[in-house]
């Protein structure tokens, strides 16, 4: 069962327990509190599953004091976070789901060549090239010593440019697992040369970084879109310090325009937190959000705890850009850790410049 199974499982089985809840003046369900624990408990771990979006919703989850027990509130708490994981499941579905077309193949071929070239034997190349489809008869001239590794590499160019769109996507994708299969140690070099190039590797495949769809950007607010682009390129340029800083400044600049339109006062004397937690509020995102969900058929004993847990997660994340944006300075070197969470806060930003449009 896969991730997106496991969650619909789990949103069925809360939609079974929600109508056994208990309330706050009658108390909790005995009767089914072990089944209720169960359920929560493989919920929590399913959220694991998914990564930092996940543990923001377990956050929410837990930060309910009456979460473990049998409640109608502790259900519906737990079935927004589920929902909430379905949605972020179904866009990472829809953006892993790009088919690489013949130019970005080439492009992800170049990371793929250099490593290859630097990091094998000669024999190895051959081998791993052979079971990715060349066939090999036609290298079979390039022996060593009379052969370099220079010479395979730019036979192999060749061959490559040859094969039909199909043969070379199989191309990319045994020689990308075959080279993480045979020198783990090489994969965090590998997935820095793809990130220039606007890919990276995940369960063995190199897709697309796709931080937001440029189609998007016409509908984010116009002060914010130019910082955005930047946070991006910098990003993929390995300037964690810039990227992040180019982030906040994206919603800085939207933050600002709404405390001038709303009267806000000074937004130079309050936090980046406080900054965006305030134009959210202010300008009626949550009201507008109420009516959506409605007429998309939400159960409105279902919106307040969804609507609870997206307004701490939009909290955590401007907390966590906030403190990165303060502390990014005093990096020095190369910390791994970081790249994810500049990342994701990338994202933030584009989600919280969604959420003020």
């Amino acid at each position: 069962m896969n991730d997106r199974e496991n969650i619909l499982s789990l949103i069925t089985e809360g939609q079974r327990l929600l109508p056994l809840g208990g309330n706050m003046f009658d108390g909790y369900n005995g009767d089914h509190q072990a089944e209720f624990l169960s359920w929560r408990f493989q919920t929590i771990a399913a959220l694991e599953e998914i990564g930092p979006a996940g543990k923001r919703l377990i956050d929410g989850i837990e930060s309910d004091d009456n979460a473990k027990y049998l409640l109608t509130t502790s259900v519906q708490n737990i079935l927004g976070a589920l929902k909430g994981a379905l949605v972020f499941i179904d866009r990472q579905i829809t953006k892993t789901s790009v088919v690489m077309r013949s130019s970005e193949i080439n492009t992800a071929w170049s990371p793929l060549r250099a490593v290859l070239e630097n990091s094998f034997s000669f024999s190895n190349i051959k081998e791993i090239v052979g079971l990715a489809g060349i066939d090999l008869v036609g290298l079979a001239h390039l022996q060593q010593p009379k052969s370099s590794k220079g010479q395979l590499m730019a036979v192999l160019d060749s061959t490559l440019g040859a094969l039909s769109e199909d043969k070379k996507r199989q191309f990319i994708s045994i020689v990308t697992e075959e080279i993480i299969r045979r020198q783990p140690n090489v994969v965090d070099l590998l997935k820095d040369y793809l990130s220039r190039l606007g890919w990276s590797i995940r369960d063995g495949k190199i897709i697309p970084i796709e931080i937001f769809d440029p189609s998007d950007l016409p509908e984010l607010p116009e002060e914010s879109r130019l910082d955005l682009v930047k946070a991006t390129q910098r990003l993929r340029d390995g300037d964690l310090s810039g990227a992040i800083s180019s982030a906040c400044g994206a919603v800085d600049a939207a933050t600002s325009k709404i405390y001038r339109q709303n009267n806000l006062g000074d937004p130079g004397a309050a936090s980046f937190q406080e900054r965006v937690s305030n134009s959210i509020k202010s300008h009626g995102v949550l009201i507008h959000l109420d009516t959506d969900l409605q007429a998309l058929g939400w159960d409105v004993t279902e919106i307040k705890p969804f609507k609870e847990n997206l307004v701490k997660s939009l909290n955590q994340a401007s907390y966590v850009m906030q403190t990165l944006r303060s502390n990014m300075g005093d990096v020095h070197g190369s910390k791994p850790i970081l790249k994810p969470l500049v990342f994701d806060s990338l994202k933030w930003a584009a989600l919280i410049l969604r959420i003020l449009t």
